[in-house]
């Protein structure tokens, strides 16, 4: 009987040193490093991290490289035509997953957009022009380690200065890229 109570009593014990163990390691460190910044502070070059992204530049939010590979205007063609006084905006974007996990793209969930800044919606008009042809959207899941490519469309007055659209992967972050086209 005594013996089962020692056993208890290490075990316990040696369950105490684990977690103290545990609850060290997860501290912050706050000594100096070799370049004289104390632990937490951000290096110059992460505080200078980019806000905005044109085309052909890359965003990485999460492990997840988006890229505005292009940018198109449309006048539209015999069937599918912006309003008077507007054009299409076709945007093309590669989102390569590096994460470890699949990713989910939804042009309606994932993208927001800012023409002028007013909000406006995607145009599925505008995906359906002649300079969108044979072209994915932007809808579907991109596995660990995989590609995605695809356009999404936006109608925009024609002397518009600048269209933002904000890419969120995670609907549960705030973390997302900024691109801007401007004419």
């Amino acid at each position: 009987m005594k013996s089962r109570k020692l056993l208890a009593l290490l075990m316990t014990m040696m369950m105490i040193a684990v977690t103290g163990v545990f609850v060290a390691g997860c501290s912050s460190d706050t000594s100096s490093g070799e370049d004289g910044n104390a632990g937490g502070e951000a290096s110059e070059s992460e505080a200078e991290e980019k806000s905005e992204y044109g085309v052909g530049e890359t965003a990485t939010v999460n492990d997840v490289d988006i890229t505005l590979v292009g940018a198109v205007e449309s006048a539209g063609d015999d069937f599918f035509t912006p309003a008077e006084g507007n054009k299409f905006e076709i945007l093309e974007f590669e989102i390569a997953n590096n994460s470890d996990e699949e990713v989910s793209v939804s042009s309606i969930m994932c993208f927001e957009a800012y023409c002028d800044d007013y909000s406006i919606d995607e145009s599925f008009d505008g995906e359906l022009t002649s300079e969108a042809e044979g072209k994915n959207t932007l809808d579907g899941t991109v596995a660990a380690g995989k590609k995605m490519n695809g356009i999404i469309a936006y109608e925009v007055p024609a002397d518009f200065e600048r269209l933002e659209v904000d890419v969120n992967l995670d609907v549960w972050s705030d973390e997302a890229a900024k691109f801007v086209v401007t004419q």
